[in-house]
């Protein structure tokens, strides 16, 4: 310093000092702010972690109970469209492909509603009915398959009625079932309860008593199940088979004669409520013709949903109360059989 000008010594004395002291400072600041965000970034990282982990557990149970939830409706909803193929005789038949169609028949009954009446509840009504056509005419070709096949069950009952009653044994006389010329559908349900027989051993007694059982499963038949049970315990126990399979056959013939008439008696039923129901629509496509745009334009507005909502509510009901008495009608014979 002393061999700089006395004039600047002393101001180059103060830019050092002061230049000392910023860089002091910023070291510091700097060191104190690291120093800072390690301690807070150790000591939020552990809680920081197990909540996220908390909140990643809850978002997948959430996601497992939706999608635990949505399998049980889609398993129910396939299970109950299988048995509804499979009871028309569809077996082979998807759900997937009974949606596609049930959507097709929607979409025409839409374009059909719209030519007759363009209206937005009457085309919603086309629309619905063309939806539910293809399950409603599932459950009426159901309905007439088990009828024939309860008449099948009945007549291989006395075939092998006869046969029991010349001393054969329940498995020769369900061989003599099978030497017939059985129709379908009961033959298709012969077909897949005898598939898995070896024909070279024969029906054993384990054998036949599983074909048995496979076969009650798959016909769903109160009256073969009385004869199930019959031959079983022959095949058991020994019991005299002609007398077990004479009753099973009586009660099956009771039970067609019971069914005509309960399928008579609400026919009647059927009748009516189609007859009730279809009128509003009837008439108001009459009306349609006669004055186009008065109908159209009630129809268009919160009245004509309001009818349209009503009468899809009352047919389903209606359907409802006619499908769900006849079947306890049907139900309470077969209680009464199995008590």
């Amino acid at each position: 310093m002393s061999d700089l000008p006395s004039w600047l010594a002393p101001d180059l004395s103060a830019h050092l000092t002061t230049l000392g002291l910023r860089v002091l400072m910023l070291g510091i600041a700097g060191t104190s702010g690291l120093v800072i965000f390690l301690l807070l970034w150790r000591r939020a990282a552990a809680p920081d972690l197990g909540r996220l982990l908390t909140e990643i557990e809850a978002q997948l149970a959430l996601v497992d109970r939706q999608l635990s939830a949505r399998r049980r409706w889609t398993s129910r909803l396939n299970a109950t469209a299988r048995r509804r193929l499979a009871g028309a005789g569809f077996a082979r038949v998807g759900p997937g492909r009974l949606v596609g169609i049930s959507l097709a028949c929607g979409i025409a009954g839409l374009a059909v509603a719209g030519v007759l009446l363009p209206a937005g509840p009457f085309m919603a009504l086309g629309l619905l009915l063309g939806l539910t056509l293809p399950w409603t005419w599932l459950g009426g070709r159901g309905r007439r398959r088990r009828q024939v096949v309860e008449r099948q069950v009945a007549e291989m009952l006395s075939v092998m009625t006869g046969a029991a009653g010349t001393g054969a044994t329940p498995q020769q006389a369900l061989l003599e079932v099978l030497a017939q010329n059985v129709a379908e559908p009961l033959a298709g349900h012969l077909r897949r309860a005898t598939r898995d027989l070896d024909p070279r051993r024969g029906l054993t007694d384990r054998s036949f008593l599983q074909m048995m059982g496979h076969l009650d499963d798959d016909l769903a038949s109160p009256s073969f199940h009385l004869a199930a049970q019959a031959i079983d315990a022959s095949t058991r126990l020994g019991v005299d088979l002609r007398e077990s399979l004479e009753r099973s056959a009586g009660a099956a013939r009771d039970r067609i004669a019971y069914q005509a008439e309960v399928r008579a008696d609400f026919a009647y039923m059927r009748a009516a409520a189609s007859l009730v129901f279809s009128l509003p629509v009837a008439l108001t496509l009459v009306l349609h013709w006669l004055l186009p745009g008065t109908v159209e334009a009630a129809y268009s507005g919160p009245v004509g949903w309001a009818m349209a909502a009503a009468l899809a509510a009352w047919c389903v009901l209606g359907y409802r109360i006619v499908t769900v008495g006849e079947r306890r009608s049907v139900a309470r014979l077969d209680v009464g059989a199995g008590a």
